[in-house]
């Protein structure tokens, strides 16, 4: 759960503040409070040495403001509880954080949010598409052939 930790050394579950965060990562993407007065803080940070692919990385603070964790959300653990028909705009922003881009389905109401991922041995976006309500409707991941390549168009 505090994998990212040994990446950001100087951030100590339990004793670090906000401010040594922010000290320590720079400002957040998003800032989300959840339920039971946690907030999070969102950083959209690229894969380290790739061409393509992002992480979101989730700092979570208690109500107290002393860091709780520090994890990588946009991996498979998280996606798999976005659930179509289930899950809301919200839920999906508390699982694995604010979309790369968002836009309007072409067709039909609703929009669809983009996610970079690091394929296995190429580039792969996630779509999460939602309705007008803010429900999730469809869950899916594209390969692309390179990450050179143009982006797959959403139809």
């Amino acid at each position: 759960m505090l994998g990212a930790c040994a990446t950001k050394p100087s951030l100590v579950p339990g004793q670090s503040t906000e401010a040594d965060v922010r000290a320590t990562m720079g400002p957040p993407t998003e800032t989300r409070t959840l339920p039971g007065g946690d907030r999070v803080l969102w950083y959209a940070q690229p894969v380290p040495d790739t061409a393509y692919g992002s992480e979101r990385v989730a700092v979570t603070l208690a109500p107290d403001g002393k860091l709780r964790s520090v994890e990588q959300r946009l991996a498979p653990q998280y996606i798999a509880k976005v659930l179509p028909g289930k899950s809301t705009s919200s839920d999906v922003r508390d699982l694995i954080g604010p979309p790369t881009r968002s836009y309007a389905r072409l067709g039909k109401p609703g929009e669809v949010w983009e996610y970079e991922l690091q394929g296995f041995q190429r580039p792969a976006t996630l779509y999460v598409e939602l309705s007008p309500e803010q429900t999730v409707e469809a869950v899916y991941t594209l390969e692309r052939d390179s990450a050179t390549s143009d982006r797959p168009r959403h139809r």
